[in-house]
């Protein structure tokens, strides 16, 4: 790694009046890096957050798998629960085909709302390919 000082970059923090002093870096891939001059010390915290997530998140979940597990977790007990439903209710439907004998209009509006309700699922390659984007 080679270094050397630039004087050409602004403090953000200071709407670009003041000059801050920067350091380049040639990375691995021969690409030129520019860097605040407090590099060595970012880099250090930011390989210990980087530890730290590996050593508390050995699966690597990342933030938005969770939120999606949470959501696809959601989605299953709503179905459930509307499933539970059409499942108690199923009677009314063998009873009019038995008899004749007509289903409740707030039983069939209800029936009707839950089959409306029950939402898609996300499959496994649905999900992997949300979690890469």
């Amino acid at each position: 790694m080679s270094d050397s000082y630039t004087s050409n970059s602004y403090n953000a923090e200071t709407d670009g009046k003041m000059s801050q002093e920067t350091v380049t870096y040639t990375n691995k891939d021969g690409n030129t890096v520019y860097t605040v001059a407090n590099y060595k010390e970012l880099e250090a915290k930011a390989l210990k957050i980087q530890d730290d997530l590996i050593k508390n998140n050995p699966l690597g979940i990342t933030t938005a798998m969770n939120d999606l597990d949470m959501e696809n977790r959601a989605k299953e007990i709503s179905n459930e629960q509307h499933l539970k439903y059409l499942k108690e209710t199923d009677w009314y439907v063998v009873r009019k085909a038995d008899t004749g004998v007509a289903i409740p209009a707030h039983v069939s509006s209800q029936r009707q709302r839950a089959r409306e309700a029950i939402q898609k699922l996300l499959t496994l390659e649905e999900q992997e390919k949300q979690y890469k984007n």
